[in-house]
Order: C-alpha cells, then structure tokens, then sequence
C-alpha cells in the first residue's frame, strides 16, 4: 500500500530541448525562465534526458531556458504525459547548454547578475524530492519561481534520484552521495556577485539540505553563508529523531533562518512512514514538537492542495505560492503579516497556522 501511495509522485517523460518555440508560440507564453543547473547526475546523450538517474563522480553545471504557457492556473505544473509538447497548454524546457566546470558556472551566473537590475541579484538554490527526473525538476522549479514572482537567479540542484518508485532506499543513498556537492555550493557562490540567496528543498531533497548545513557548521564553515537569507524546508522526508540531531550541530544564527513547512495529512510521508520502519517523518508530525527545536514552523494542515495526497502544498496551492513569495521577499514577513492574501496567519511561539480565509 505504501509504495502505491509513493506512487502517486511518479514524475513525467523526459522531455529536455525537443522542442523549439516558434515566433507564434512564444506569444503564448507568460514568460520564460532561464534556469541554472548543479548536478551530481551523470550526462546522457539521449533526446530529451540531458541528466540520467546515474551517480555522477564529479559535479556537472548547466542551464535550459523554460517557457510556461499563459493559461494556467498558479500552482499548476503542465507537462504531457508522451510527446509532443503544446506550448499553448504545456511547459517547454528548451535551449539545454552544459558548462563546461563551476568556473564557467559561475562566471555564467556573473553575466545574468550583471544584466539584472539591483533589485534581482539575488538567487533562489531549489532541492527536488524523491522519485524525480531532470525534466521534472526543472519544470516544478521554473512553475516555483514563476509562481511566487521570485525575481532573482534560480538555480537548480539536481541529484540522481532513479525515478523508479521502488527504489526509495535507493534514492536515500544517492542524495547521501550528494551532500557533498550541496555543501559546495555557498562557497561555489560565494564566487558570484549575488547579493544573497535562499534554499528551498523539497521532500527528500531536505535530508540532503540539513546534511549539506551539518556538514558546514561541522566544519566551522557557518561564516561563509553570510549572504545567505533563509531555509526553506518543504514537506521534508527526514526521520524525526535524525534531524533533530542535525540540527544539534547547526548554531543559533543559522538555525534561526530555517522554516520547516509541515501538514498532518501529507499522504505520501505516511507512506513512506511506514516504509521507513513506523518512524515518524518530519513533515507530517506535530508542528509543536518541532518549533521546540528553534525553527519557525509553518503548519499547512488546514490548507487545501491541488493533488491527492497533500505533498506540495508549497507549490500547488495558489495562497502557498504567494505565502512563499512574500517570505522570500521580506525576511520580516512572518512576524510582521497576519494575513497575505487569502490566508490567515496565526503566531504561538515557532509554530504559524495557516488557514484560508472564508
């Protein structure tokens, strides 16, 4: 039963630079998103792959150019199930380009910030979750960036998950082999001229996040995340025990810029409760229980999702979307708003209820 529920987060086709917009179709769109990549995936000489589901031994870096259509809804992520792709209804992830290394990387992301206005020098680093390809990775996060209006440089890590829904223990191990290279990535952009940025991981992707901030503060590498503002922790699939020992090796000022987004009846981490030997997941617990820990807390239980089993409401709610992008804009937000748009925002201590409003 469990692996039917983790089932319903199977991913779409591979569908990376095969297609091409013409003059007419680039008139339906909304806009479009140049997406920056760092990966721990192997390259494929496949149509439409770009990045396998193999363990890469050293990191590759690239960008795609993602065009989402005018008609959709906020939180709606329009990809077909097979080919070909309608850019009047559908995402077209096109213009695929690999980096040569982190410098060309770099300085790639130099030359987009210094085109940009003041105001959008900073960057948005999104960690995927379970059971994800490269294409749908960078489709959830062009519809993220799009979503909450985020104005800065996105930038995607992208691990090898298999996409094979029986392989969890699989996927485990190889955002483990990962924690590395997202640990890498403050100092990689520390090479940059943004101004700040934040991190967004999603699912399992927040088990790689929490090890990439253990291993820095580890290290005694905490002062190099100057510029970054805040920690975004979606739905995470982590053992509760464990990231409370995570969090144990993470100081004060870095703990402080973390907000965990939670809900009580997110299907798929009681799924992979149960796959997990009954031990409760981070995402789906008390929200009380971890605003002890010195997190913000947002809880989403009361909040509708677009989905069956209520494991991204932080993308495919429209009102999530927008609590997000306000956060992200204004570090300030939480504790300054009781309400954003159609939501109402409730403060105890580390723990903020969302509810919607009437």
């Amino acid at each position: 039963m469990a692996l039917v529920i983790l089932a319903a987060c199977d991913s779409g086709p591979s569908l990376i630079g095969v297609e091409e917009l013409s003059q007419e179709d680039s008139a339906n769109t909304t806009s479009q998103h140049r997406i920056f990549i760092a990966t721990t995936r192997v390259k494929s000489d496949d149509e439409g792959v770009f990045y396998s589901g193999d363990r890469a031994g050293r990191m590759g870096f690239a960008s795609v150019d993602v065009s989402i259509p005018q008609d959709r809804q906020k939180g709606e992520l329009s990809l077909p199930r097979t080919p070909p792709v309608d850019p009047k209804k559908h995402f077209v992830l096109r213009n695929p380009l690999r980096l040569a290394d982190a410098d060309a990387f770099t300085q790639e992301i130099n030359r987009e910030l210094d085109a940009r206005a003041s105001d959008e020098k900073s960057a948005m680093i999104f960690i995927h979750g379970y059971n994800t390809n490269t294409t749908e990775a960078i489709a959830r996060f062009a519809q993220l960036v799009e979503d909450t209006g985020y104005r800065g440089v996105p930038i995607l890590f992208t691990w090898p998950s298999s996409r094979r829904v029986a392989d969890y223990v699989a996927d485990i191990n190889s955002a483990a082999f990962s924690r590395d290279a997202v640990a890498y990535m403050p100092l990689l952009l520390a090479r940059t001229r943004l101004t700040n940025y934040d991190i967004v991981a999603h699912s399992m992707g927040n088990f790689l996040a929490m090890e990439a901030m253990r291993t820095l503060s580890l290290r005694g590498d905490v002062d190099r995340l100057g510029r970054l503002n805040t920690v975004v922790l979606a739905a995470p699939d982590i053992d509760v025990d464990l990231f409370a020992a995570q969090l144990a090796s993470v100081p004060d000022p870095l703990r402080n810029r973390m907000i965990v987004l939670v809900s009580r009846d997110d299907k798929a981490l009681l799924a992979s409760r149960r796959v997990a030997g009954n031990h409760p997941r981070l995402g789906a617990v008390d929200p009380a229980a971890i605003g002890e820990l010195g997190v913000t807390v947002i809880d989403l239980t009361e909040i509708d999702d677009a989905s069956s089993i209520n494991h991204s409401k932080f993308a495919e709610s429209p009102e999530i979307v927008q609590l997000l992008g306000e956060r992200l804009a204004d570090s300030d937000a939480l504790s300054t708003q009781t309400s954003i748009g159609g939501l109402l925002l409730q403060r105890t201590g580390e723990v903020v209820s969302v509810t919607q409003v009437p």
